[in-house]
């Protein structure tokens, strides 16, 4: 029993969490069942918005699906001898596949900016056999104007190049790429969407670039792009602010959203009909993987907390996803297990 005014101490059941150390935006692979590899931003602790100037990528595993997590320290970041990316390197999405010939495959999909290229941002690709020894990135897609892509900066937000997300479409079996991008407009400045381009062949090292997907509703910035294919059905989930110079995610008016369309080119809805949103601002950044339990497609996703709550700038626990037909719609919803992977801690 605790003595009279003595705290709780928090299960930390699931929470992926380096002492010293802030842990944001994260993707899990799952390699086996129940075997997870998790990548995850890092920085020294308390350095606020100066640590995404100060990221590298770390990696942990867990063999108890998720329950508890191994860290296995950083496996990419910022070269010092002027190799791109000298600034630093941002995470966003893995794939695990088999090798022609034999063997699997850790393919890691991150952007980078060099010190040469100011707040430029291009989008590369590590490789490795044993998910934690990668090659160096290679530079996989340039930023450009062409395709109705806009990387001025000229709404006075970063510009975005950033956060690939990598997947076989089960129609055309061929790989695509989604990222945050900010699409041209005839008039006005640009606008915060997702990117889109296609791979030339199965060695993901070279794309062919896309017009920006066209969604039913815009904010001033859209980061982290993840996408669940269901029968019919794309779901596209991103992550928005309105205010993005403001200093935590509650006055950013952060939030999780989620679009659904009968194909990768729309038309996208609202994922609830009546709305887009998911979840509000006390977690950011959710990326959906797939599972490999069972029989059947199943999925989770991961994001970190946001500053005003317990466990700051922390990576989450698996948020499992169910998915009930809505007849009313015509299509899935998916419910995410906020309150009993996320909601207990704040």
């Amino acid at each position: 029993m605790n003595s009279v005014g003595a705290a709780t101490p928090i299960d930390l059941s699931g929470v992926y969490k380096v002492e010293r150390f802030d842990t944001w935006d994260n993707f899990v692979i799952e390699a086996a069942e129940g075997v997870l590899h998790r990548y995850a931003l890092c920085a020294t602790e308390g350095l606020e918005q100066e640590r995404h100037l100060q990221a590298a990528l770390r990696h942990a595993v867990s063999t108890d699906n998720g329950v508890s997590w191994q860290d296995l320290d950083v496996v990419l970041e910022a070269s010092r001898d002027g190799r791109w990316p000298d600034l630093v390197i941002w995470g966003s999405n893995g794939v695990y596949r088999d090798v022609p010939g034999g063997g699997k495959e850790f393919l890691l999909f991150v952007t980078g900016r060099s010190k040469a290229d100011g707040e430029l941002q291009r989008i590369g690709l590590a490789k490795s056999d044993d998910g934690h020894e990668f090659s160096r990135p290679k530079v996989i897609l340039d930023p450009t104007s062409r395709m109705g892509y806009d990387i001025t900066g000229d709404d006075n937000v970063l510009m975005a190049w950033r956060d690939p997300f990598v997947f076989r479409d089960h129609e055309d079996d061929r790989w695509h790429m989604l990222f945050a991008a900010k699409a041209a407009m005839p008039a006005g400045p640009p606008i915060a969407t997702v990117g889109h381009a296609i791979a030339r062949d199965d060695d993901l090292e070279q794309w062919e670039l896309q017009s920006p997907l066209q969604l039913p509703r815009h904010y001033r910035q859209l980061e982290v792009p993840s996408l669940v294919q269901r029968p019919g059905r794309y779901y596209l989930f991103v992550s928005t602010q309105n205010y993005p110079d403001k200093s935590t995610n509650k006055a950013k008016q952060a939030a999780f959203r989620g679009y659904v369309a009968p194909s990768l080119l729309g038309p996208w809805e609202f994922v609830y009909g009546e709305t887009d949103l998911i979840y509000g601002h006390k977690i950011y950044a959710p990326l959906v993987f797939e599972r490999r339990q069972g029989s059947g497609r199943k999925y989770a996703a991961v994001a970190f907390f946001s500053e005003d709550t317990t466990l700051p700038i922390t990576a989450t626990p698996l948020i499992d996803i169910e998915w009930e037909m809505d007849e009313h719609l015509g299509w899935e919803r998916p419910v995410f297990d906020f309150v009993g992977a996320v909601e207990r801690f704040f």
